[in-house]
């Protein structure tokens, strides 16, 4: 009886154990599908490079700005997924991103008949070699800061001009007093 009695409470526990094992199986599960959810419907682009350069992971937001879609990204190298893309001229310098990060890179990307995108670029180890990129799109920044650097430009310009407007109307009044 006393046997039978601590077989049933070893089972009683073990049923338990299993109870609460299950339950955090299903905990880890609604996180892993939360995160996954939280990284496909980013505004930003994230890409998981294996530690050989070759792309794990895309998220929609990456492929979209890298002007792919269908997850055409997953299984190739960066730098051919950069030239199956169609980008030319200015091509990120992907060497770059193996060494540790200092600052966000910008990248211009460039294709035939289409206006230049520019991308910063962040990234950092997670493990193992694997890195993970984060791609934002700052087309209208960039361009914004040049238009402000253009009207700086301009209003300096138009400074001069009429500093030497003034200059000019100040030496033709002393000449007119002159011929007075």
């Amino acid at each position: 009886a006393i046997h039978a009695t601590g077989m049933l409470a070893s089972w009683g526990v073990v049923a338990i154990s299993l109870r609460s094992l299950q339950r955090t199986v299903q905990l880890v599960r609604e996180q892993e599908r939360e995160m996954s959810e939280l990284i496909a419907f980013a505004p930003d682009g994230i890409l998981i490079l294996t530690p050989d350069d070759h792309v794990h992971t895309a998220n929609a937001a990456a492929e979209r700005l890298l002007g792919l879609s269908g997850g055409a990204a997953t299984g190739r190298s960066l730098s051919q997924l950069l030239g199956a893309a169609g980008w030319q001229s200015r091509a990120p310098d992907v060497g770059e991103l193996s060494r540790p990060m200092a600052a966000p890179l910008l990248w211009t990307l460039m294709r035939a008949g289409e206006p230049a995108s520019h991308v910063e670029v962040t990234w950092r180890r997670i493990d193992a070699g694997r890195r993970q990129l984060m791609l934002r799109d700052v087309t209208e920044r960039v361009r914004a800061e040049r238009m402000q650097r253009d009207n700086q430009s301009q209003l300096a310009h138009s400074q001069r001009l009429e500093a030497l407007g003034q200059l000019a109307g100040g030496i033709a009044h002393d000449f007119n007093n002159l011929l007075m």
